[in-house]
C-alpha cells in the first residue's frame, strides 16, 4: 500500500511539471511573434549617451547598439 501511495504522489508531481512545461512552451510561442520596437541606441562604453538612430558614437567611435 505504501508503494502505491508513493507511486501516485510521484505521478502527480510528474504531471504537474509536465503541464507547467507545456503551458510555458505555448505562451513563449505567442511572444515570439511580437517584435520589440527600438526606442533609442546607446554607446556600449558610455551607456549615458543616447541617440535616436543607429550610427557611431562621437566620443569613442563604437557602433551604437539597442539597449538590452
Amino acid at each position: 500500500m505504501k508503494t502505491v501511495n508513493t507511486l501516485a504522489i510521484l505521478l502527480l508531481i510528474c504531471l504537474a511539471f509536465g503541464s507547467g512545461y507545456v503551458l510555458r512552451a505555448t505562451k513563449s510561442s505567442g511572444r515570439a511573434s511580437t517584435s520589440r520596437r527600438i526606442l533609442y541606441y546607446v554607446d556600449p562604453m558610455h551607456p549615458a549617451y543616447h541617440a535616436d538612430a543607429p550610427g557611431v558614437a562621437p566620443d569613442c567611435g563604437m557602433t551604437l547598439e539597442p539597449p538590452t
